[in-house]
């Protein structure tokens, strides 16, 4: 094993959870003002963490990766939720536009 690589093992994982849910929920719910997404997207970031606790590099500390991952996580939450915004917004005026195309012709019909 390289002696310069620390490994994170689930007691450490679970302390770091225990220690650090509370004020990452608090950070990631300033952005998204939605407790349940920053609940998920806080369990990402400890997820994802643990994903790549192999990789993690020893002299980078764990809590600033940890808040990093969460503000990462939380602005593509954002983005995200942008561009389906816009989406959404595009479809109602598409339908809105095929809803009075749709009323002209039923008129022309009737006459």
């Amino acid at each position: 094993m390289n002696p310069s690589k620390v490994v994170l093992s689930e007691k450490d994982f679970e302390e770091l959870f225990d220690l650090h849910f509370e004020n990452l929920m608090g950070f990631v719910c300033s952005y998204v003002r939605d407790e349940e997404v920053a609940k998920d997207i806080v369990h990402d970031a400890f997820l994802t963490l643990w994903s790549n606790r192999k990789r993690l590099n020893p002299t980078y500390p764990v809590k600033s990766y940890l808040f990093t991952l969460a503000q990462n996580c939380a602005l593509n939450y954002l983005r995200h939720l942008r561009v389906v915004t816009g989406n959404e917004q595009a479809v109602i005026e598409l339908l809105e536009a095929a809803n009075e195309d749709l009323n002209d012709y039923e008129k022309r019909l009737v006459r």
